[in-house]
This record gives C-alpha cells, structure tokens and sequence, in this order.
C-alpha cells in the first residue's frame, strides 16, 4: 500500500504546483534552475544517448546506484517503444538535503541542446530499495514520446505516462502483472467524472488530468483491442507517433 498511496500523494502535489509538471516541451526553461554539475555520465540505451549529471550535493547512494537506476527506467521505456523515444536525453540528479525517500520529477523538451531534459530532486537518504521501487522516473521518461500539447489537453500528457509507466515497467520485470492491475483498480477510480464535470479539456483536477487520461488510455487500449482481434493495442500507436518523428 505504500506505493500506491505514495503515488497518489505525489501525483496530487505535482497537478497542484504553479508549474505545469512532467510534460515536455512545456515550461521552456524558465523554471529551470541551472545547477552546478560535478559529475557527468552517458549510456546509450534503446539506439538513445542518455546523459546523467550530478548536480552538488551528497546522496547516501553512490553514483554508480544511481546510474544504474536512470539505465533500468531508460530501458523499461525502450523496451515499450521498441527504442528510446529521443536521440539524446539528460537526466539532472539534484540531492535534496536531509530527505529521506522523496523523487520528484519534471520533464522539458528542446532545452541546452537536448530533445529532452529530466531533473530529478532525489531525497538525501534514498536507498536502493527506494530506486528499486520507483515510479517516477519511468514516468518521466514516457513523456519523451509524446509532443507537447495545448493547455487543455495536458490530461493525455499525464494520463498517458501514468498508464504507460507501470506497463513499460512490468515489460521488464520490474512490476508483476498482478501489481499494475491491483493499482488500476486502487487509483483509476480518481478519474470518474464528478457533479459539474465539463470533459477532460475543462476540468484540470488532479484525477481527471492523471487518472481521468490513464482511463481514456485504457479505455483506446481495449477499443484497440478488440477491433484488431488483439493483434494490436495502444503501444501500436505509441510506437507509430515515435517512428514517426511526432515526439519532436
């Protein structure tokens, strides 16, 4: 229950921020604080180069954890995509001072060169086991995939990283299947229209915009489904917006 709580709460703090969080392309730096870097690391992962910074401050976890982590998450988006979704891509570790387990994320694209970048304010005092649970970055990372999109629309930027990410997970072994369907049922709920509803365009909550998207995804996941005789779901049109250069 840990983690299905912890992402509600998290979830609910990011849609409640002044900035709009997660989405590329969408803040165009200007909340971006620029960090001294005191360690820099590349990977190349699903045919992508993923550049991981360190920016000062101390992490209980050694860097090479930590890489390690940004490596497993990259991969888990790869592996859904059939490649990484950007050509190059930067991950900005911030150590957040006498933290204990927090992740926080947001996304940017075309920022210093980079089809995307991703900051994470890591807690202080994360353990592997916190990295080994997270969902965070993975969710960051499916934004890669996807342009960005009006104001009014940003419930599918949401909505989809938060139906991916724990499907992109279980692809690699690192969620049972049984845990994404039991978090479906504990959290899909928050999507359901209330008295007043105006449609996903018009009522910025924090369900409809995460859980509202992840059930229209769902929803276009089954549709798909069942008109293809199963040969073919939402991850096939994903992979298409991809392939053809509509992350960009």
């Amino acid at each position: 229950m840990r983690c299905l709580w912890g992402r509600t709460t998290v979830l609910m703090f990011a849609c409640l921020t002044l900035l709009r969080p997660c989405c590329v392309g969408c803040a165009q730096g200007r909340h971006w604080r620029n960090e001294q870097i005191v360690a820099s690391q590349s990977f190349v992962e699903g045919g992508g180069t993923i550049q991981v910074d360190f920016a000062t401050g101390d992490l209980d976890l050694s860097r090479s954890d930590v890489v390690s982590w940004v490596q497993a998450s990259a991969h888990s988006v790869a592996v859904y995509y059939g490649r990484f979704p950007v050509a190059r891509a930067r991950v900005v570790i911030e150590p957040i001072a006498g933290d204990s387990d927090s992740i926080h994320g947001t996304t940017w694209g075309g920022m210093g060169g980079f089809p995307a970048v991703t900051r994470i304010r890591l807690a202080q005092h994360a353990t592997k086991g916190d990295l080994k649970d997270d969902w965070v970055l993975t969710h960051e990372l499916v934004h890669t995939a996807l342009p960005d999109l009006p104001d009014d629309q940003h419930w599918m930027e949401e909505g989809l990283a938060t139906y991916v990410e724990p499907i992109a997970r279980a692809g690699t072994g690192r969620l049972t299947e049984d845990r994404v369907w039991a978090e479906f049922l504990h959290e899909m709920h928050n999507g359901e229209p209330e008295r007043g509803d105006r449609g996903l365009n018009e009522t910025q909550t924090w369900g409809r915009t995460y859980w509202g998207g992840a059930m229209f995804c769902l929803m276009a996941d089954v549709s798909i489904r069942r008109q293809t005789n199963d040969k073919k779901g939402l991850r096939d049109a994903l992979r298409a917006v991809v392939d053809s250069g509509g992350n960009r």
